[in-house]
């Protein structure tokens, strides 16, 4: 019995730091990525290589260059697929509702 109450208490200190980052990880994230997709965070000057499954908060910018996708994926299961040379704002991230700007859109 002594030794289930060990496990037990060792299995919730290893879930603890999973469990109390799993809230900051935002409301999005990049789902789908193909070719050099650049991220600005928004306390960056610098636009950084983005990667699959990368949380995204307000205030960030997705650059999607020539021959590539990407793909952003709220909380609530919408999709917002960005073309090449397409460039995606995020201003709002919200637990019901999300806002965005695409300074720059691929040209039809």
């Amino acid at each position: 019995m002594k030794f289930l109450k060990i496990m037990g208490v060792t299995l919730f200190l290893f879930m603890l730091p999973v469990l109390a980052g799993a809230e900051g990880l935002g409301n999005a994230r990049l789902s789908l990525m193909d070719g050099d997709v650049q991220i600005k965070p928004e306390d960056s000057s610098d636009w950084l290589p983005a990667s699959i499954n990368m949380p995204l908060r307000e205030g960030d910018s997705i650059w999607v260059p020539d021959r590539g996708k990407a793909e952003v994926q709220l909380s609530g299961g919408s999709q917002i697929r960005l073309d090449e040379s397409s460039s995606l704002e995020i201003l709002n991230l919200g637990k019901d509702s999300a806002s965005f700007t695409c300074p720059q859109a691929a040209r039809m």
